[in-house]
């Protein structure tokens, strides 16, 4: 326990590097038994000390129906959450293991999100016979978000409910049933499976924490100053991904970093956004600045400022791409992906990138997982799958993935009538090239020009495409 702690803590050092070093109680024949009996009777005081605080320690808790939390957690701007331990619900004791390691596991990937606070403890309440109340708990916990879990073996089927409740008014805000055949895997994988994607819907920039924080935004007056708030509307903005949030996004991170200069999530975002300013031209002020380098140069401010935020590595990666820098862009997407390997939000965006690079082989299977660990994959996901089928000559395949491709610009009816063209399909590929003449009016030199510059292509793949819309029957100066 606690006290105890503070015995071993004074007995042992931490060495740089890392290892346990038992410090000398017993002197050598240099010490004096002076010295000896000062470190046995400061032991023996310790020792008392610690059994009297043990003695009065339950009386100290009794009061409360629930554990209370350090008063020492990390501080943090975004939300906070306590994970209950999954219960067995399934009737056998053998399957605890899986229960208790599949809590751990969301736990431990949990806080690999930095705007989150968790606390440093899974809590275990199967055998309180009072009814859970989460408003309680949360407010004895200080925590605004209860998760809680069980997991049923039944034959070979295991089925894993989890559910999400706001403390601040007992509201369910997010709940789902995970069923596996155990045949087809093991319990471990199955666990780190189920992992990944609980914790994905949970807090990705796509999950309930993120939509349960954007509700509670939506419902105070905004704060122009706030910074987390300033972070919420750029989770709104992926929601909504039109030019009103957008603006309202950066003109309020903009006004955040201006007054806050260190705070490196500010910059991060505000390098995203400026990154898809210059992609969709989106908001673009061209008069008064180049979106395309402004979003380099705040990316490379939020990395000098945490080289470990994830949206700053992300940020640079994007905004090294557009400048054509492939090279830098790669070891920035790298880095990011590092930091937290199951974001499926980041793993899709810079997959996909890669593969706008002509980095097939690493961004591939990024988007692929990303699809796996996403319960709802947006369509431009498909994007990525669509240029490596075509990039190989499996026009046929690449027409399927591109028939998925919903992007809302341009590069859908481009990739359709460039995979007709291919196929020799005149008609479909007429009836593509008519969708694109009304979404980019512009000739096959701006569409080289657009791929290359504002999606990142490799100038090889934006010309194989240009192949296709040729063979579609795109003539210079008519498309």
């Amino acid at each position: 326990g606690f006290p105890l702690a503070l015995v071993f803590a004074w007995a042992y050092e931490v060495t740089p590097d890392g290892l346990k070093k038992e410090k000398d109680l017993h002197h050598t024949a240099s010490g004096t038994s002076v010295g000896n009996n000062k470190v046995y009777f400061t032991i023996i005081g310790l020792l008392v000390a610690s059994l009297t605080l043990m003695t009065l320690w339950p009386k100290i808790h009794r009061d409360s129906p629930y554990p209370q939390t350090a008063s020492d957690q990390p501080n943090s701007d975004g939300p906070s959450i306590a994970v209950l331990s999954f219960l067995n619900d399934s009737g056998d004791p053998d399957q605890d293991y899986f229960s208790s390691g599949l809590t751990n596991d969301i736990v431990t990937e949990l806080t690999k999100y930095t705007e989150l606070t968790v606390i440093d403890r899974t809590l275990n309440l199967a055998s309180d016979d009072r009814p859970l109340d989460v408003s309680d708990l949360g407010a004895a916990l200080d925590v605004r978000y209860i998760l809680q879990g069980s997991v049923r073996k039944a034959g070979d089927r295991i089925r894993v409910t989890v559910q999400l409740s706001d403390a601040f008014d007992a509201r369910i805000v997010w709940r789902e049933d995970y069923e596996r055949d155990l045949t087809v895997s093991d319990l471990f994988s199955l666990q780190d499976d189920l992992t990944q994607q609980v914790v994905n819907a949970l807090a990705g920039s796509y999950g309930a924490l993120a939509r349960a924080e954007l509700t509670e935004a939506r419902r105070k007056p905004p704060k122009h100053l706030d910074t987390y708030d300033c972070v919420l509307r750029a989770y709104e903005y992926l929601h909504a991904h039109d030019p009103p949030h957008h603006l309202r996004a950066r003109e309020c991170l903009e006004g955040v970093v201006e007054v806050d200069a260190a705070y490196a999530d500010g910059w991060a975002w505000l390098a995203y956004l400026y990154a898809e300013e210059y992609h969709h031209r989106r908001n673009e002020d061209p008069e008064s600045y180049d979106s395309r380098d402004r979003a380099l140069e705040v990316a490379e401010r939020a990395v000098s400022l945490d080289p470990a935020n994830q949206v700053a590595q992300g940020a640079l990666a994007l905004a090294s791409i557009m400048q054509g820098d492939h090279g830098r862009g790669r070891i920035a997407v790298y880095r990011a992906i590092e930091l937290n390997p199951n974001n499926a939000l980041w793993l899709g965006l810079l997959g996909t990138w890669l593969s706008f690079s002509g980095d097939f082989e690493h961004g591939v299977p990024m988007v692929n997982k990303a699809i796996l660990l996403d319960a709802n994959p947006p369509p431009w996901l498909h994007m990525a799958i669509f240029l490596e089928h075509y990039h190989e000559g499996q026009y046929a395949a690449a027409l399927a993935e591109a028939q998925m491709v919903q992007t809302g610009d341009f590069r859908t009816p481009a990739f359709l009538a460039a995979s007709y063209g291919q196929l020799g399909q005149v008609l479909e590929a007429k009836q593509a090239l008519s969708e694109l003449r009304v979404l980019f009016p512009g000739s096959l030199d701006d569409i080289n020009q657009e791929l290359i510059q504002r999606n990142g292509f490799a100038p090889e793949l934006a010309a194989h495409i240009l192949d296709g819309l040729r063979k579609a029957g795109s003539e210079e100066g008519s498309n």
